[in-house]
């Protein structure tokens, strides 16, 4: 929201007592009622001022892994994203992270060079830059890169950390021919603590996970785990 709008909103609560007045509002019952609405203008623009940037409307996590070990993995990240403010120019890639390599990042099939990528400790980060967007407007991104070395154990895993509160997450990981998955299961965590969520669904004769969930909270680590 633009400074005009608020300064905007703010020249017609002001102007309320006096609309009030000028059509005969006298008693305490109708005052009581222009202040519960003053009140409530109030409170709807307190929300949106400190709305997060985003809000997340889906997020889809893809892996395509070749083989247990050594060789490739790609992974698809699709999100829907809504600015909840006027004049968002960056969007930011975080929490990427994995055993072994992670390279060869891709944004709407366009590399990501510069500065728009770095590193902090085991932490990919990228930066994802646009035209200035209107408020509650929305996009849509595809993030791609390679993992290498990144799925070598009998039991794996793969984890979404929100930074933005998340409508919608899907993840699916399609494996390999000679590796079907076993023992799948999901569940949320914050710190130590561990919650078990629903089970995800396996499909193709135990080579495709796929798991949904709702209401996704920032700061928590969604995981998905299985044996093969």
């Amino acid at each position: 929201m633009s400074l005009g709008n608020i300064l905007g909103i703010i020249s017609i609560i002001m102007g309320i007592p006096g609309l009030w007045v000028s059509i005969g509002i006298e008693t305490h019952r109708e005052w009581g009622i222009l202040a519960v609405a003053v009140a409530i203008i109030l409170a709807i623009l307190w929300w949106i001022l400190n709305q997060p940037s985003w809000t997340i409307i889906e997020m889809m996590k893809e892996l395509e892994i070749e083989t247990q070990g050594s060789s490739l993995t790609t992974a698809t990240i699709t999100t829907k994203m809504r600015a909840n403010h006027k004049g968002l120019t960056e969007f930011t890639h975080r929490n990427i992270r994995a055993d072994g390599t992670i390279n060869n990042f891709k944004l709407d099939s366009v590399k990501v060079v510069g500065t728009d990528k770095e590193r902090r400790s085991q932490e990919h980060i990228v930066h994802e830059r646009f035209k200035a967007m209107d408020f509650w407007k929305t996009r849509v991104s595809r993030l791609t890169y390679d993992l290498f070395n990144s799925f070598p154990n009998s039991t794996e895993s793969t984890s979404y950390i929100p930074d933005y509160f998340t409508n919608k997450y899907i993840v699916e990981v399609h494996l390999p021919p000679s590796r079907p998955a076993r023992n799948q299961k999901a569940y949320v965590g914050l710190g130590a603590e561990m919650k078990n969520l629903s089970t995800p669904h396996l499909s193709n004769n135990g080579l495709v996970i796929r798991w949904e969930s709702e209401r996704l909270k920032p700061g928590k680590y969604y995981t998905v785990e299985w044996d093969w």
